[in-house]
């Protein structure tokens, strides 16, 4: 078994992965290069209606068995009982991995752990240039031909740039606009107010036959503090919900 640090550090959320999703595939437990302290997320059985829980990797014995610390949510240590299944999602490198385990036994001295089945199929998405996901997301587009706004709808987005589809033409390739959205992450509402250009358009019909436009369009001169909350969100996106990639 891999050697486990004692007592395993707190540990920021990795960097936003500067990268687009390819297809799902499967993989095997050692092509995650997960490494003993790395950070996971648990999902416990849905009844419990306790959400994605962090914890760390302990160890594991190839084939048997792995060890992750106990989850703890903001009301205290989650009840769990052999046998119960979980999901775990792994983000190392420029992958996003998940798979089911079963719990297996539950310790609690001298140090609260647990013993999961190890993993036989692991799903994942590696990733390339510029991570675009599905969102559908409601904006509020201003540009100088409507500087009051105009409702529009972000379909697909990423750290660069998105695909805002509304009923009337936003305006032609090399046109600037303004694109206003609103969005949860890990439950915080957040606002962002972009500049961005067209880069491509497009015009199309929707099922009732009514007009919808699409524009492809890149983020220009972004804040830092604003880079930084669109980049948490493309890569929660990614890690939270991977086959919403485009």
């Amino acid at each position: 078994m891999d050697p486990a640090p004692n007592p395993l550090p707190d540990e920021k959320a990795p960097a936003a992965p500067a990268a687009a999703a390819r297809s799902p595939a499967v993989y095997t437990f050692a092509d995650m290069r997960i490494k003993v302290g790395d950070r996971a997320q648990l999902e416990p059985p849905s009844q419990m209606a306790a959400g994605r829980i962090p914890v760390r990797i302990v160890g594991w014995v190839e084939g048997h068995s792995l060890i992750v610390t106990g989850p703890h949510t903001r009301s205290g240590r989650l009840m769990l009982e052999r046998g119960e299944n979980v999901l775990l999602r792994v983000f190392t490198g420029s992958s996003a991995f998940a798979f089911k385990s079963t719990l297996l036994k539950p310790t609690r001295l001298p140090l609260e752990y647990m013993h999961l089945s190890f993993p036989d199929r692991v799903d994942g998405l590696e990733v390339r240039n510029s991570p675009r996901f599905r969102v559908d997301l409601p904006a509020r587009i201003t540009t100088a031909a409507h500087p009051d706004g105009m409702d529009a709808m972000i379909s697909n987005i990423s750290a660069t740039g998105a695909l805002v589809e509304s009923s009337e033409p936003l305006g032609v390739p090399g046109e600037d606009l303004g694109l206003e959205f609103t969005f949860g992450l890990h439950g915080i509402p957040a606002r962002l107010k972009l500049s961005a250009a067209i880069r491509t358009t497009k015009s199309a019909e929707d099922a009732a036959n009514a007009p919808r436009h699409q524009h492809g369009v890149t983020f220009k001169d972004t804040a830092p503090n604003d880079l930084l909350i669109l980049r948490a969100f493309v890569w929660h996106e990614m890690y939270a919900h991977p086959r919403n990639a485009v």
